[in-house]
């Protein structure tokens, strides 16, 4: 969600600390891009470190390749058409394209766990044969060319041009770092967001959400020392981290109290399950196409999904559009409108909030401190039916809201939080259950990843030499790698004489 991306931002701004790659603070007349990567749905927002009052949400998107506007919405589909002519992407696919001709889901196959989980609702023909990460760069491509137009009409070209931009995206809180690495390259290698050598940040959308959505809830009584659990539920992923608060005035503070954990339960799973009802229902209707499958998925998702709740009595009925049926009592047809029960929507929620309610008790059960209540956040997240089926198994649920665009950009602005701090940790053998530092690489011992530094940037005048046992002299260099652990990335930097060097790349196995 965008509220963590700008979460995020409020805190690097008003903080002054370093986060770009080449200069420490953030220089005058920079342009921040917010960048929420969502699996079913994409957006982008921005704002200006001179004038952090002034910010601005895309909200129109381009309809076809001749055109840049034509559809006002929130966020565009994360989606992909591949045609000989052209890629089109988001509202500029076709409303009638086969849904075979459509590549979406992509996001997932970039974690190998996710990846597994969504391989038999994959449309493989219409790839192509590009691989999950080059999906990830052709979307990001057009998403970036899409920006550029917007700021370019907004700022205008001499303006833009002056204005240095730093890129910051989310992504999921369970990904591995590998999963972490592989979109970030993915994101670089799209020409519009990785010019020359712009590094793109990631942020773990759960940690920012719980410290934007947790600012208004002073009336809920929060504590020091009290765990909130935060439910991410979205599109196509539910990320669930524990967090306890350290600190309320004059700023929140939040620690994590838990690893995050979850899954693909994210609402895109209950269309799919509308799909597959309608088809059931009504595929021997002659009139039945893809076109009704749509229009039914459409009404479920902006209005059923929100307002349908745990304790909706059976025989209520909620209604679809099915034009060109006769009335028909059996099938539930009356006036062009196709009636489905409770009940069937209930049956459609119950198997995917079931998962999430595990996922939920698993997480409670990994947590040491017990659990002031749960904070549900998202799309799916201001699901009625969610959060009534969380609290009928004995939890609170604190919040069921999902943050508007423009309100969320406002506040987090505002919010002023420092957002690195550098702390000492002191190592307690006896606490941790892994076994001492090895000398030698036995079969215990995997590879995570593989660290690189070039050393071409430290001046020759300043390294010493000696003679080795081939005679020759060599360089001595004693130098140290330091890890920098953020929201959802780690940064490695080499330091030699005091200095540091962004010569250090990580390759994850």
């Amino acid at each position: 969600m965008l509220s963590s991306v700008y979460t995020y931002l409020d805190r690097a701004y008003h903080s002054q600390h370093e986060i770009s790659h080449e200069v420490s603070g953030w220089p005058q007349g920079k342009l921040i891009i917010g960048i929420d990567f969502g699996t079913k749905y994409s957006g982008i927002a921005w704002a200006g470190t001179q004038q952090p009052d002034r910010n601005t949400a895309i909200t129109t998107w381009p309809v076809c390749a001749a055109s840049s506007e034509g559809e006002s919405s929130a966020k565009v589909p994360t989606t992909l058409r591949y045609t000989k002519r052209e890629v089109q992407w988001g509202f500029s696919i076709p409303g009638n394209v086969p849904e075979d001709e459509i590549v979406e889901w992509f996001k997932l196959d970039l974690y190998k766990t996710t990846k597994a989980m969504t391989q038999s609702s994959q449309k493989l023909s219409a790839r192509g044969g590009r691989d999950p990460a080059q999906l990830v760069t052709d979307f990001m491509e057009r998403l970036g060319a899409h920006l550029h137009y917007i700021l370019q009409y907004k700022l205008g070209d001499t303006v833009l041009k002056s204005k240095p931009m730093e890129f910051i995206a989310t992504v999921p809180a369970m990904w591995s770092d590998s999963a972490k690495d592989l979109t970030r390259h993915a994101c670089q290698n799209a020409p519009s967001l990785g010019a020359n050598g712009r590094l793109i940040h990631f942020i773990s959308g759960p940690e920012a959400a719980a410290l934007y959505a947790l600012q208004g809830l002073d009336p809920h009584g929060l504590k020091v020392n009290q765990t909130i659990l935060l439910v991410d539920a979205g599109g196509g992923i539910v990320d669930l981290i524990a967090h306890r608060i350290t600190q309320l005035k004059p700023i929140l503070e939040l620690e994590e109290a838990a690893p995050g954990t979850g899954g693909i339960f994210g609402s895109c799973w209950l269309n799919r399950r509308v799909e597959k009802f309608m088809q059931d229902k009504l595929c021997h209707l002659d009139c039945f196409d893809q076109e009704v499958v749509y229009e039914t998925v459409d009404v479920f998702e902006k209005k059923i999904k929100r307002q349908f709740a745990s304790k909706t009595p059976d025989d209520e009925t909620f209604t679809f559009p099915l034009g060109g049926v006769a009335n028909s009592a059996q099938l539930g047809v009356s006036r062009g409108r196709f009636a489905m029960k409770a009940s069937d929507i209930r049956e459609i929620f119950r198997p995917v909030v079931n998962q999430i309610i595990k996922l939920i008790k698993a997480q409670l059960q990994s947590i040491r401190t017990p659990v002031t209540a749960i904070l549900l956040v998202g799309d799916f997240g201001a699901s009625m039916y969610l959060r009534d089926r969380i609290t009928d198994a004995g939890d609170t649920v604190l919040e069921d809201r999902s943050v508007p665009i423009f309100y969320e950009l406002t506040q987090a602005v505002h919010l002023g939080r420092p957002f690195e701090l550098e702390i000492a940790i002191k190592y307690d053998r006896a606490n941790r259950n892994l076994a001492g530092a090895v000398i030698t690489k036995g079969k215990d011992v995997l590879d995570l990843s593989t660290l690189r530094a070039g050393l071409g940037n430290i001046p020759e005048e300043s390294l010493s030499q000696s003679l080795g046992a081939d005679g020759l002299q060599h360089y001595r260099l004693q130098c140290e790698v330091h890890a920098t652990f953020k929201s959802a990335s780690i940064e490695y930097s080499l330091h030699y004489h005091g200095r540091r060097y962004h010569s250090v790349t990580c390759e994850y196995v």
